[in-house]
């Protein structure tokens, strides 16, 4: 009889110990879990972080002279890290999730003006203005540069483009002095 109490006692005190081994193992679990959960998260950023996207596009094109909201296009892709940049539509879509830096120039010239917008899904962000006009010199032509520069936060899918603002004072040269340039932080 004190062998089955004692018997007893032990079950009981090992049941006890069961259910404590039972609680630490989901406890561990949820942490597991939670780790798991952070080591993805830091590995995105890593490699987000490592992921190199760059581009500069360029047109030696007469843009219509529409005088008004056209969208630009840049076909001659010099660089395009990432494949970001789309020369048929000139629009940049974001690979990854960051900071980027976006810039773009154009050229007035015959005493004209031409005014761009730098725009984020569908918003202008910057605008450049380039006026040559007031300038008359006969013998020579006069040329003005416009350019802007803007920092974005943008998300994956996020798209980035040049819309001529407004003017026609635009000019087409062989080596292109009209750029659309772009790059992650």
């Amino acid at each position: 009889e004190q062998s089955l109490q004692k018997m007893t006692l032990e079950l009981s005190f090992l049941r006890g110990e069961v259910e404590n081994l039972q609680e630490t193992n989901t406890k561990l679990m949820g942490e597991i879990n939670n780790c798991n959960q952070s080591l993805e998260i830091m590995t995105e950023k890593v490699e987000g972080n490592n992921r190199r996207v760059a581009f500069t596009a360029v047109t030696a094109q007469y843009i219509p002279s529409v005088y008004y909201r056209t969208d630009m296009i840049y076909p001659n892709v010099i660089t395009n890290l990432g494949g970001g940049y789309n020369r048929a539509t000139g629009v940049f879509t974001a690979p990854v999730s960051g900071t980027y830096i976006f810039f773009t120039s154009v050229v007035s010239w015959d005493n004209k003006s031409i005014s761009t917008d730098i725009v984020l899904n569908g918003n202008s962000k910057v605008r450049t203005f380039a006026d040559s006009r007031g300038f008359n010199v006969p013998e020579h032509y006069v040329y003005q540069t416009g350019t802007n520069l803007v920092s974005l936060q943008l998300q994956v899918g996020d798209r980035v483009w040049v819309r001529k603002y407004s003017g026609t004072g635009y000019i087409v040269h062989s080596t292109p002095m009209h750029t659309f340039s772009g790059y992650l932080l």
